[in-house]
């Protein structure tokens, strides 16, 4: 059988483009989803993994759904508060207390679905094919057993995937967000050590305060945290970010410079924190307290490669974010084939299926106000009047 290839010069033009610097896809600042799959992260992420929890018998399938749910049981044990004897005596002492344990289910789905008809497949150009092979090095790879993916279905694929990140990251963000938890800088008893405190972040003359440098020092020490802080904010929080360093002459008498070599935080910009949490609010975690991590329900669930017209495969998607580092999430793919018509189909349908842990309040104490804390906080950037 012959065809007519069409090597336009428009069409490679467009391909050619693609590969030059600043004309590549753009997506949405993701910046839940790269603050949860932060490098400080990663051992929790690990314990998350269902592949090591499977191994380590701590996979399971929820019994009583209508499709298969995984989970992971995580366990901690809490520090508790003891009753402390001023002079030697002899008496019954309390009783070990057990480690607490916690499920964390994959229970959040996102897809699309795409459909290549024969005619789509005759209108694939081969130099076109190469261009768009290259355009997406880097950034797609897949893995499909017996199917062989045209890098027409993967730049789709691609075109397509900034939606199933969006999606996912307004889950996650909620899911954050209703983990917010008490905050010993206000107080230890709930609600109330909730609030979300209004904290100055700019000064009358634009300028940046260093009210929000102390607030963060202040919440790093009080709570303990081991690492760096991770913060999420919106437009208000990437200013402040942006500005560190930059001295006015109002400024004169502060080290700045200095002050932000202290400070070592971790930032991601997310615009949807303005709308879901509150306008110029920023979340705080304290590293370990929250992580997202998707399972591969094609080699936990689905061990075929392949079953009737379906083939199943993975793929992993890498992500640039400006000022942030790339981020790379793996995602299932089957491929289904369709002969009831008089002329075939492929249908190809990349899938992320994922869960979000979120540290529980009481984690690592029952007492002295950690009975409220989650390690997640939130406060709002203000300007001083």
């Amino acid at each position: 059988m012959s065809k007519n290839i069409n090597l336009g010069g428009s069409r490679i033009a467009m391909a050619a483009i693609n590969l030059t610097l600043g004309n590549r896809k753009k997506f949405q600042n993701h910046g839940t989803l790269q603050a949860l799959r932060s490098p400080q992260v990663a051992a929790l992420i690990a314990e998350m993994n269902p592949i090591n929890a499977k191994n380590q018998n701590r996979l399971s399938i929820i019994q009583g759904q209508a499709t298969p749910q995984a989970r992971v049981q995580l366990n901690y044990r809490p520090q508790v508060e003891a009753s402390v004897d001023t002079s030697r005596t002899v008496a019954t002492g309390a009783n070990p207390v057990g480690a607490t344990s916690l499920n964390v289910d994959y229970n959040l789905h996102r897809e699309f679905k795409l459909t290549y008809r024969t005619v789509d497949l005759l209108a694939l150009e081969a130099e076109a094919e190469k261009y768009l092979e290259q355009v997406n090095a880097g950034s797609l790879s897949v893995n499909m057993p017996g199917f062989q993916l045209l890098s027409d279905m993967g730049d789709q694929t691609m075109r397509k995937i900034d939606s199933v990140f969006a999606s996912s990251n307004t889950a996650a963000l909620n899911a954050v967000i209703g983990a917010v938890g008490g905050n010993k800088l206000i107080g230890n008893t709930a609600p109330d050590n909730a609030a979300v405190p209004n904290v100055k972040g700019f000064k009358a003359d634009g300028s940046i305060h260093l009210d929000l440098h102390d607030w963060f020092a202040n919440l790093q020490t009080v709570h303990s945290f081991e690492g760096k802080p991770i913060v999420i904010g919106g437009l208000k929080a990437l200013n402040w970010f942006n500005r560190k360093g930059i001295v006015s002459a109002a400024s004169l008498g502060y080290d700045y410079a200095k002050a932000y070599d202290l400070l070592d935080v971790e930032f991601y910009y997310d615009p949807l924190v303005d709308t879901l949490s509150g306008q110029d609010h920023i979340i705080v975690l304290d590293p370990g307290a929250a992580c997202l991590e998707t399972i591969m329900e094609h080699q936990s669930i689905i061990s075929l490669p392949k079953v009737a017209n379906t083939t199943y495969g993975t793929v992993s998607v890498s992500v640039a974010q400006t000022g942030a580092p790339t981020f790379t999430l793996d995602m299932d793919l089957r491929v289904r084939e369709d002969d009831s018509t008089a002329y075939p189909s492929w249908t190809i349908t990349p899938s992320m299926k994922f869960g979000v842990f979120t540290r529980p309040a009481g984690f690592h104490k029952g007492y002295d106000g950690w009975d409220t804390v989650t390690g997640i906080f939130r406060a709002k950037i203000t300007n001083a009047t």
